[in-house]
């Protein structure tokens, strides 16, 4: 099955990045996204394997990736992956007022840092590495 990433989770993973890349650097925040973005084929492959979220919203589910939960919802299409949280965050459904009120500019504004910081990690990987540090 295919599995599709909705504004929410992409603006979730683009704020997770740099919150870490600013406290840790940018090979760990490349890891992190990586590692959590690895459960999207999981749960397109596998909608099933998470545990009911209902007080979410209706037909929601969550998996866990390492310390953050990814909550998705089966579609006849495939996976919808909805919003990645971190597990000590409140379980509630997050304010989309909030959102539409003016986070819009600051996603936009995180969504580039985000793209030049992955750049400026390129652009520092050795040849013998590849941009997260792994070797050959």
């Amino acid at each position: 099955m295919r599995y599709r990433v909705s504004k929410d989770a992409q603006r979730d993973l683009d704020e997770i990045f740099l919150y870490w890349a600013r406290r840790a650097g940018l090979r760990v925040a490349d890891r992190l996204i990586d590692s959590i973005t690895e459960r999207f084929w999981v749960l397109g492959e596998h909608p099933d394997a998470g545990k009911p979220s209902e007080d979410f919203a209706p037909g929601v589910r969550c998996f866990p990736a390492g310390k953050y939960l990814v909550y998705y919802r089966k579609t006849r299409r495939g996976t919808d992956i909805l919003h990645i949280f971190h597990g000590a965050r409140t379980r509630s459904a997050p304010s989309r007022k909030r959102v539409r009120a003016g986070e819009d500019q600051n996603w936009r504004h995180a969504k580039k840092e985000r793209v030049l910081m992955r750049q400026a990690l390129k652009g520092r990987a050795t040849p013998h590495t590849d941009a997260r540090g792994c070797g050959p």
